[in-house]
Protein backbone atom coordinates (compact mmCIF):
# COMPACT_ATOMS: atom_id res chain seq x y z
CA UNK A 1 0.00 0.00 0.00
CA UNK A 2 1.33 3.53 -0.54
CA UNK A 3 2.46 5.26 1.94
CA UNK A 4 -0.46 8.44 1.22
CA UNK A 5 -3.15 5.77 1.64
CA UNK A 6 -1.96 4.38 4.60
CA UNK A 7 -3.17 7.13 6.41
CA UNK A 8 -6.33 5.82 5.04
CA UNK A 9 -8.74 3.70 7.60
CA UNK A 10 -9.70 0.82 5.27
CA UNK A 11 -13.41 -1.42 6.09
CA UNK A 12 -15.54 -3.93 4.35
CA UNK A 13 -18.74 -2.00 3.62
CA UNK A 14 -21.43 -2.16 0.82
CA UNK A 15 -23.69 0.76 0.51
CA UNK A 16 -27.21 0.14 1.24
CA UNK A 17 -29.69 0.32 -1.73
CA UNK A 18 -32.05 3.63 -1.85
CA UNK A 19 -34.30 1.11 -4.31
CA UNK A 20 -36.70 -0.60 -2.57
CA UNK A 21 -38.45 -3.36 -4.61
CA UNK A 22 -41.20 -4.27 -2.18
CA UNK A 23 -43.78 -1.24 -2.11
CA UNK A 24 -44.38 0.16 1.02
CA UNK A 25 -47.29 1.18 2.67
CA UNK A 26 -46.94 4.72 1.94
CA UNK A 27 -46.26 3.99 -1.67
CA UNK A 28 -49.06 2.10 -2.23
CA UNK A 29 -51.20 4.69 0.01
CA UNK A 30 -50.26 7.20 -2.74
CA UNK A 31 -51.06 5.14 -5.64
CA UNK A 32 -54.63 4.61 -4.27
CA UNK A 33 -54.98 8.60 -3.40
CA UNK A 34 -54.03 9.40 -7.06
CA UNK A 35 -56.13 7.03 -8.38
CA UNK A 36 -58.83 8.24 -6.44
CA UNK A 37 -58.31 12.19 -7.11
CA UNK A 38 -58.61 11.06 -10.77
CA UNK A 39 -62.44 9.66 -9.97
CA UNK A 40 -62.94 12.90 -8.47
CA UNK A 41 -61.55 14.77 -11.30
CA UNK A 42 -63.79 12.74 -13.22
CA UNK A 43 -67.17 12.80 -11.79
CA UNK A 44 -66.08 16.81 -11.64
CA UNK A 45 -65.88 17.16 -15.24
CA UNK A 46 -69.30 15.45 -15.55
CA UNK A 47 -70.70 17.67 -13.51
CA UNK A 48 -69.37 20.65 -15.13
CA UNK A 49 -69.46 19.08 -18.46
CA UNK A 50 -65.71 19.30 -19.35
CA UNK A 51 -64.85 16.08 -19.85
CA UNK A 52 -61.71 15.03 -17.81
CA UNK A 53 -58.28 14.68 -19.88
CA UNK A 54 -55.29 12.93 -18.07
CA UNK A 55 -51.61 12.87 -20.34
CA UNK A 56 -49.20 10.40 -19.67
CA UNK A 57 -45.63 11.12 -20.69
CA UNK A 58 -43.80 8.14 -21.87
CA UNK A 59 -39.95 7.27 -22.93
CA UNK A 60 -39.22 4.71 -24.72
CA UNK A 61 -35.60 2.91 -25.22
CA UNK A 62 -34.48 5.39 -28.36
CA UNK A 63 -35.25 8.49 -25.60
CA UNK A 64 -37.94 9.67 -27.18
CA UNK A 65 -41.03 11.21 -25.26
CA UNK A 66 -44.26 10.72 -26.66
CA UNK A 67 -47.46 12.73 -24.94
CA UNK A 68 -50.74 10.33 -24.89
CA UNK A 69 -54.23 10.52 -23.70
CA UNK A 70 -54.69 7.99 -20.48
CA UNK A 71 -58.09 6.33 -20.77
CA UNK A 72 -59.47 6.25 -17.67
CA UNK A 73 -61.86 3.67 -16.47
CA UNK A 74 -64.52 5.07 -14.22
CA UNK A 75 -65.46 3.39 -11.04
CA UNK A 76 -68.98 4.30 -10.28
CA UNK A 77 -72.27 4.11 -12.57
CA UNK A 78 -75.75 4.93 -12.22
CA UNK A 79 -78.46 2.50 -10.19
CA UNK A 80 -81.22 1.87 -13.37
CA UNK A 81 -83.77 1.78 -11.02
CA UNK A 82 -83.30 4.43 -8.13
CA UNK A 83 -81.01 6.82 -10.32
CA UNK A 84 -78.71 7.15 -7.17
CA UNK A 85 -74.67 6.96 -7.94
CA UNK A 86 -73.06 3.81 -7.21
CA UNK A 87 -69.38 3.65 -6.63
CA UNK A 88 -66.37 0.89 -5.99
CA UNK A 89 -62.79 1.65 -5.06
CA UNK A 90 -60.30 -0.25 -6.85
CA UNK A 91 -56.33 -0.90 -6.06
CA UNK A 92 -55.26 -1.52 -9.74
CA UNK A 93 -58.28 -4.71 -10.98
CA UNK A 94 -59.04 -5.73 -7.44
CA UNK A 95 -61.92 -4.15 -6.00
CA UNK A 96 -61.73 -3.42 -2.19
CA UNK A 97 -64.05 -4.68 0.03
CA UNK A 98 -64.34 -1.56 2.23
CA UNK A 99 -67.04 -3.42 4.65
CA UNK A 100 -66.80 -6.80 5.12
CA UNK A 101 -67.77 -8.37 1.93
CA UNK A 102 -69.78 -5.51 0.81
CA UNK A 103 -67.50 -3.58 -2.11
CA UNK A 104 -69.87 -1.11 -3.34
CA UNK A 105 -71.54 2.36 -1.83
CA UNK A 106 -74.23 4.58 -3.00
CA UNK A 107 -74.74 8.00 -3.16
CA UNK A 108 -78.00 10.13 -4.35
CA UNK A 109 -76.04 12.24 -7.04
CA UNK A 110 -72.50 12.88 -8.32
CA UNK A 111 -72.20 15.73 -6.22
CA UNK A 112 -72.36 13.63 -2.99
CA UNK A 113 -69.93 11.08 -4.66
CA UNK A 114 -67.54 13.42 -4.64
CA UNK A 115 -68.38 14.14 -1.04
CA UNK A 116 -67.94 10.39 -0.42
CA UNK A 117 -64.68 9.42 -2.54
CA UNK A 118 -63.10 12.72 -0.69
CA UNK A 119 -64.14 10.60 2.74
CA UNK A 120 -62.81 7.39 1.25
CA UNK A 121 -59.66 9.48 0.46
CA UNK A 122 -59.45 11.30 3.46
CA UNK A 123 -59.02 7.55 5.41
CA UNK A 124 -56.76 6.18 2.89
CA UNK A 125 -54.40 8.91 3.41
CA UNK A 126 -55.21 8.07 7.21
CA UNK A 127 -53.78 4.37 7.06
CA UNK A 128 -57.25 3.18 7.84
CA UNK A 129 -57.50 0.48 4.95
CA UNK A 130 -53.97 -0.26 4.49
CA UNK A 131 -54.83 -4.18 5.15
CA UNK A 132 -56.75 -4.20 2.32
CA UNK A 133 -54.13 -1.99 -0.05
CA UNK A 134 -51.64 -4.78 1.12
CA UNK A 135 -54.29 -7.88 0.27
CA UNK A 136 -55.31 -6.64 -3.03
CA UNK A 137 -51.32 -5.98 -3.60
CA UNK A 138 -50.66 -10.05 -2.66
CA UNK A 139 -53.50 -10.12 -5.41
CA UNK A 140 -51.80 -8.73 -7.78
CA UNK A 141 -48.30 -9.67 -7.55
CA UNK A 142 -49.64 -13.70 -7.20
CA UNK A 143 -51.70 -12.70 -11.00
CA UNK A 144 -48.56 -11.65 -12.54
CA UNK A 145 -46.42 -14.47 -11.98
Amino acid sequence: MSTMLAKLKFVTATKPSTYSAAPTNETRRAKLVSAIKEQINLINGEINGKPCITQVTKKDKAGVVTTSDKKIKKWYWPDPVTGAVLSEIHYGSTTLKLDGDKSAFKVASLAAMVNSLNLVLTAVEAGEIDTLIAAAAIKRSKKAK
